[in-house]
């Protein structure tokens, strides 16, 4: 099933911050972010861990 960036008003779910926290690796992290969502913690943590991520 294909994932698309989208919008959560209330930011990061508790069960999403766990998960990424217990990541193994920043390769899983990015992963995680792109299956995520674009909100604004997402998109600002993706910045910081991956400057080169594209938008």
């Amino acid at each position: 099933m294909d994932r698309y960036p989208f919008f959560r008003p209330d930011g990061w779910i508790k069960s999403e911050l766990h998960d990424f926290n217990r990541a193994v690796s920043d390769e899983e992290r990015r992963l995680m972010l792109l299956n995520f969502g674009y909100d604004e913690p997402h998109k600002e943590e993706a910045h910081r861990l991956f400057p080169d991520m594209p938008d």
